[in-house]
């Protein structure tokens, strides 16, 4: 028993995954439209219960409100998440799965989905801002290839949806307006996306990614930190714990053994005398 309870304290077991998202590369354009400033993930493995923040610039008064710049009408962006060889995502504005919403399909904020996947492997990709806006960078210059929402026709798996609140406040840069966003989303998430997100985590597979708007101009990504590797002294006391457990247990059970064997010894004795 000490041995197993040494063995788990060196070890340990994390029971929250935790993700700090930083912005990648600098802003394309006005950071007051733009920029993407920090972004927190913390996933309870025990409870399945999802808290994330998310900071950054958008240049409407309105998630549900698209913004144009220089003819271009931009949208918020999803917040995805690539989990081992699966793409998952949390929209945190409704919109159409497609620009002009040629199939019918709305996707909603606050509900987890999975882009549709055939035993184990995606299918049907996050779409990149060229998929959405199909842009020239050189005329109009933006990530093109940065992913910004989910796939096509990726497939609701939530339970319920999750607790969305925002708050924003209008800003200034340089001159330009702007809006600066947090956004919170809270809630239990279904059990099958904890544990795939466990075993990526341990694989180190798991990540976040976020862009401000569909022209992905401000980006934010991070993953949690690779799973703790006992310490060699760690190791060498583990060891020895159980080492000395095993020692503890095999003087006990030899005391005990003997001690039945000497009592058996004294009533054959005292009942062969009497018989002589």
């Amino acid at each position: 028993m000490i041995g197993i309870l040494m063995l788990a304290a060196a070890f340990g077991s994390a029971s929250e995954i935790n993700i700090n998202m930083t912005p990648i590369g600098p802003t394309i354009g006005p950071d007051a439209d733009y920029a993407a400033i920090s972004g927190t993930i913390k996933i309870d493995d025990v409870s399945r219960m999802l808290n994330a923040t998310l900071t950054f610039n958008y240049g409407a008064s309105s998630l549900n409100t698209a913004f144009t710049d220089r003819g271009v009408n931009l949208k918020p962006g999803d917040l995805l998440f690539y989990v081992g060889t699966l793409e998952f995502g949390i929209p945190i504005a409704d919109h159409e799965n497609l620009p002009g919403n040629t199939n019918g399909v709305t996707l909603h904020a606050g509900r987890l989905y999975e882009n549709q996947q055939f035993m184990g492997q995606t299918m049907d990709h996050f779409q990149t801002a060229k998929n959405i806006l199909n842009l020239n960078p050189i005329s109009w210059p933006y990530r093109p290839d940065n992913p910004v929402w989910l796939g096509n026709a990726p497939d609701y798996i939530g339970i319920g949806t999750l607790t969305e609140m925002s708050t924003s406040q209008a800003i200034t840069i340089n001159g330009v307006h702007g809006y600066q966003y947090t956004v919170t989303l809270s809630g239990a998430l279904p059990q099958a996306f904890v544990t795939d997100v466990d075993q990526a985590t341990m694989d180190g597979t798991f990540s976040a990614y976020f862009a401000a708007s569909t022209c992905a101009n401000g980006v934010l990504a991070g993953s949690p930190p690779p799973p703790q590797v006992p310490e060699p002294p760690s190791v060498l006391l583990v060891t020895a714990a159980v080492a000395v457990a095993g020692c503890v247990w095999r003087n006990r059970f030899h005391r005990a053994r003997s001690a039945r064997t000497g009592a058996g010894s004294d009533s054959f004795g005292a009942g062969f005398g009497n018989e002589r």
